[in-house]
């Protein structure tokens, strides 16, 4: 699940109604759901139910948006019984998840992100939060230059300096992506922007209208009459 990271909590709140959703954006959605509830302490069978279909759906060879608008009993492919493929016409019919927005809601924002780190699983994110209010990786990393990590059970200071270490790789690494990939979210995002009344034009900028082969990020040019 970590080959594409893209920080889906800021772009799940878009509007994605009318775009269909591919298979991987449907696999992300419950592997983060299971994280969080796993770090919330939820029931261990319900967690793996839901990393079983994340994966499930991620290498399954289905276009399961496609099957929804036909109608399909998504229930009789493997690992997706009733309950998850309810969940599933959920989402590719208005674009989120009510399980998953109630979930988030009690947590930072940007607690997710602490697994992005190697080395931080769902059990020490649940600690980090509990014990120190760490909510995000910049947190995490004052947390680690103060040495308030090693101080918790089962974390120490070989596992600070690789957390920290982790965190600095984390911020050097500009991670780019496959033209082909920043497209869908390239369009998204423009199709957001343009519902605004106050803006005009939307012209995405940068790598990606110069269409190269990778894109680092995306910039956003927009004109309007009353910019702020």
């Amino acid at each position: 699940m970590n080959g594409l990271y893209f920080p889906i909590h800021l772009l799940y709140n878009v509007e994605m109604k009318g775009r269909r959703t591919d298979n991987r954006t449907i696999a992300a959605i419950f592997m983060e759901l299971a994280d969080l509830l796993e770090i919330a302490g939820d029931n261990p069978f319900r967690i793996r139910a839901y990393r079983n279909a994340a994966q499930a759906i991620e290498n399954s060879a289905n276009d399961l948006s496609g099957l929804v608008e036909k109608g399909e009993d998504l229930s009789k492919l493997p690992d997706i019984g009733k309950h998850i493929a309810e969940k599933i016409g959920e989402i590719v019919k208005t674009g989120r998840l009510k399980t998953l927005e109630k979930i988030r809601g009690k947590f930072p924002p940007h607690l997710h992100d602490l697994l992005l780190i190697e080395g931080i699983g769902p059990k020490r994110a649940a600690a980090l939060y509990e014990k120190l209010d760490i909510g995000s990786l910049d947190e995490l990393k004052k947390a680690a230059e103060s040495h308030l990590i090693r101080t918790l059970p089962g974390f120490g200071p070989a596992t600070e300096s690789r957390i920290l270490k982790g965190i600095i790789l984390r911020k050097k690494a500009r991670k780019r992506f496959l033209i082909c990939e920043a497209e869908p979210w390239a369009g998204l995002l423009g199709r957001y922007l343009e519902k605004a009344s106050c803006i005009d034009r939307v012209t995405i900028a940068g790598s990606y209208r110069r269409r190269k082969e990778t894109v680092g990020d995306l910039g956003i040019v927009i004109h309007s009459d009353n910019p702020p």
